[in-house]
């Protein structure tokens, strides 16, 4: 869940990017309702997504169907949910045939583009604990060899001088 914070902040990030491109192309609307349309809309397919992915893999790495399928559920509830609220935050009817399929288009194409992103990330965030775990065992395994060999050096000199401590050494180590 602690990197639920990041992916909001990123997809505002790239909400607000969405939005002024949207206002210098000339889309329709102010910044500021394209901005409140994207952010609504990007929003609502973030968390659909996360949270369908949390529920139905807890935090594993979905199959790739079943995530698409997700994603296309994310986009779609994206596209209507998300526009139903922007309007109702700027106070505009909802019409979702109005603009529906360059909203969709767009929805689609920055649904995508965002999975991809976080899909990447979340597999290269994945590889480089996998490699700092072998890099660990690696590590272990060559420390256990000294770790015994310092130890039978230490009782083959005890052996001579303390047997006692020598055999309780020799208990430790078994134990261990």
């Amino acid at each position: 869940m602690r990197e639920l914070p990041v992916a909001v902040l990123l997809t505002i990030a790239f909400n607000c990017a969405i939005a002024a491109l949207l206002t210098l192309v000339g889309f329709g609307g102010t910044f500021l309702e394209n901005l409140v349309y994207s952010q609504s809309i990007g929003l609502t397919v973030l968390l659909v997504v996360h949270a369908g992915w949390r529920i139905a893999w807890s935090g594993a790495r979905p199959p790739a169907g079943p995530m698409a399928a997700l994603v296309a559920l994310g986009i779609l509830a994206g596209w209507l949910g998300g526009t139903a609220l922007a309007a109702a935050i700027l106070q505009q009817s909802w019409r979702p045939a109005h603009s529906g399929g360059a909203v969709l288009a767009i929805t689609a194409a920055a649904g995508l583009a965002g999975t991809f992103f976080f899909w990447t990330r979340e597999r290269a965030a994945q590889l480089e604990r996998q490699s700092a775990e072998a890099q660990l065992r690696l590590l272990q395994a060559q420390v256990e060899p000294h770790f015994l060999f310092n130890t039978l050096a230490n009782l083959q000199a005890l052996i001579g001088t303390d047997p006692r401590r020598a055999q309780a050494m020799l208990e430790h180590l078994n134990g261990y």
